[in-house]
């Protein structure tokens, strides 16, 4: 009648049991495979001792929580694999666990905060490469020197890539970066580049983080990070 006992409260259980009718003890024989993300031990954690009357309740809910979470690992090694063709990342995810005659119980990835998207992390990444971003600054005696220089605005070209936006400064006549000054305001860009007998003066209106600068064939290239 009884060929097992149970490994965690000791007493006799039948073959067929997945829980321990005493104490909630998982009996199922999963492979270590099956654990996925969780862990054996994540799992063994599910294991409560509680009234006999809590545990007939709470054995559907923490089979179905079990089953969904396998469901879940294979769902994000799948795409942990699709992520590093495409180098985007996806583990947003929500799983609902229902008893009979219950309310359904909904977990979304905000109920685990160890798991961050990859995408996140990317985007920290590159937010802090835009914090450590160094500008160009024109030196006091080019300032000096420009002062009584005619102004007026580079011609500028947009373009619109899938993570970034680029504008395209032409400013014939500038040397190098040296000649060129770059502020940050509260929600625009300042530019500011000194050729040998004028000066270039353009304000962009844009509240994105600056990632990346360059200067080249007469052109400042401007690379903004557009989430």
């Amino acid at each position: 009648m009884f060929g097992n006992k149970c490994g965690k409260c000791g007493k006799n259980v039948r073959k067929s049991y997945d829980f321990c009718p005493s104490c909630g003890n998982n009996l199922g024989k999963l492979n270590i495979d099956d654990y996925g993300f969780l862990g054996k031990d994540d799992m063994d954690d599910l294991d409560m001792k509680l009234p006999f009357g809590f545990n007939m309740l709470f054995k559907p809910l923490l089979k179905e929580l079990q089953k969904q979470m396998v469901e879940l690992d294979k769902e994000l090694k799948k795409e942990s694999k699709d992520g590093k063709k495409s180098n985007i990342g996806h583990t947003n995810f929500s799983i609902h666990i229902k008893a009979p005659g219950q309310k359904p119980i909904k977990l979304t990835t905000s109920d685990f905060p160890g798991m961050i998207s990859q995408n996140d992390s990317i985007n920290k990444s590159r937010n802090a490469n835009a914090q450590t971003l160094v500008l160009p600054k024109i030196s006091r005696d080019l300032i000096d020197k420009s002062k009584d220089f005619p102004r007026k605005e580079p011609e500028t070209s947009v373009r619109r890539l899938a993570d970034k936006i680029v504008y395209e400064l032409s400013v014939p006549g500038v040397p190098s970066l040296s000649g060129i000054n770059i502020r940050q305001l509260d929600s625009a860009f300042e530019v500011k580049a000194v050729a040998k007998k004028e000066v270039f003066n353009k304000s962009i209106s844009i509240n994105l983080p600056l990632v990346n600068y360059y200067f080249a064939n007469d052109k400042l290239v401007l690379e903004f990070l557009n989430d």
